[in-house]
């Protein structure tokens, strides 16, 4: 019998040169990075990683939801991004009776969530724990299904998706709920049909990706305040890197804190979702103050976060390139017949401040996205869900 491709010498030494790289991309990765090795080596093959600050309430709540997974092929670690609540405590004391050789703490100095992901992520590339082969990443507000790990496991062994990622629920007031369940209908039907992306609290990637792809970073702005788009980025480069997102039928989930908070708050000066200057509000609020909301403050967080949609799957579907990978061919639909209108004005625009031209576009082009956006979510509901 002939051999086949796969028996062959020339694969076999395809194969070695191929696992010689991705030593090679891993050991660079470690001395640039400068990643100090925080875990003893661990026997299993996903490393969760769940940044937290200021999470005494619920973190244990969210840990608890780990130790009935159906898969037990899994360590977490926590990494505490400065708390003064006592949520380094409320861990420790979680791991004396749970997980107790599968749960870790770490510390990350430097403020934003994508520095506390990146502290717990870059653990996965050390040698001494070799074995993971993939990490997945959640909030510490946030309570995943029992077969959440092993969804994950599935999903990587029968597909050659490089990042996985699925929906995000809310539980709380049903006003607020109402909507940002709508929202993440949206985002869904969004990343399946137009742009890929992962949602933050609720996605797994490959160690060897993740490594490729240079790792997570934290976003800032131009003063050098965290932002909260760390995970968009980390999904763009996996995409500029020819990688593939699937988004899956998993869901989690999650407090909408961050979003009652902003509406408490008021709407910050550039327009964000989160606000200018804040690492972390997702701050404790009484079921009073919330249901008191007047109705206009919601629909006000609300417009901002479709507009927020229409910036990343719309304006930054045209204004970034990805890797020839032109999704602007899907976005362009959601502005039909004004597609050319849009890009006439982006092209001529001379405003050096991009947040007042994404401001300028929403406010014209806001009727005829959110219709065409209204379609593809109730399109979407129809289909098989099949991943992207």
């Amino acid at each position: 019998m002939m051999p086949t491709r796969s028996e062959s010498p020339l694969s076999a030494l395809e194969q070695l040169a191929s696992r010689d790289l991705l030593e090679l991309e891993r050991e660079d990765y470690i001395v640039r990075h400068k990643v100090e090795q925080l875990l003893p080596p661990l026997p299993y093959h996903m490393l969760v990683v769940i940044p937290a600050l200021n999470e005494a309430e619920g973190i244990q709540e969210t840990l608890m939801t780990f130790t009935a997974q159906t898969s037990q092929d899994f360590a977490i670690v926590v990494v505490d991004n400065g708390s003064t609540d006592g949520t380094q405590e409320k861990v420790r004391e979680f791991a004396q009776t749970h997980l107790q050789e599968r749960l870790f703490l770490l510390e990350e100095a430097k403020k934003g969530d994508g520095a506390a992901k990146k502290k717990g992520m870059d653990q996965a590339v050390l040698p001494t724990v070799n074995d993971i082969q993939y990490i997945a990443c959640t909030d510490a507000d946030t309570q995943v299904p029992s077969d959440w790990v092993e969804k994950f496991y599935q999903a990587f062994e029968h597909s050659s998706a490089d990042v996985l990622s699925g929906k995000i629920n809310f539980f709380g007031d049903e006003r607020i709920n109402s909507a940002l369940y709508f929202i993440d209908q949206a985002r869904a039907a969004l990343m399946r049909h137009v742009k890929p992306s992962l949602n933050g609290a609720n996605f797994a990637i490959r160690a060897q990706c993740y490594v490729r792809v240079d790792g997570i970073e934290q976003a800032l702005t131009k003063e050098g305040i965290p932002l909260p788009s760390s995970d968009r980025h980390l999904a763009y480069k996996v995409l500029e890197s020819d990688g593939k997102i699937l988004h899956i039928p998993v869901g989690v989930l999650t407090n909408p804190r961050r979003y009652i908070h902003h509406m408490l708050k008021g709407a910050p000066a550039d327009g964000t979702i989160y606000g200018t200057g804040m690492v972390d509000i997702r701050d404790n609020v009484s079921p009073e103050i919330i249901q008191s909301l007047p109705h206009e403050v919601i629909e006000a967080e609300v417009d901002l976060m479709f507009k927020s949609l229409f910036e990343v799957y719309v304006y930054q579907s045209y204004t970034i390139p990805i890797n020839k990978k032109n999704y602007w061919d899907k976005a362009q639909k959601l502005l039909s017949p004004h597609e050319d209108e849009f890009i006439s004005e982006v092209q001529s625009n001379t405003n050096e401040d991009e947040s007042a031209l994404v401001r300028s576009l929403w406010k014209k082009y806001k009727p005829v996205f959110l219709t065409h956006l209204f379609q593809l979510v109730e399109n979407d509901k129809k289909s098989e869900h099949e991943p992207l």
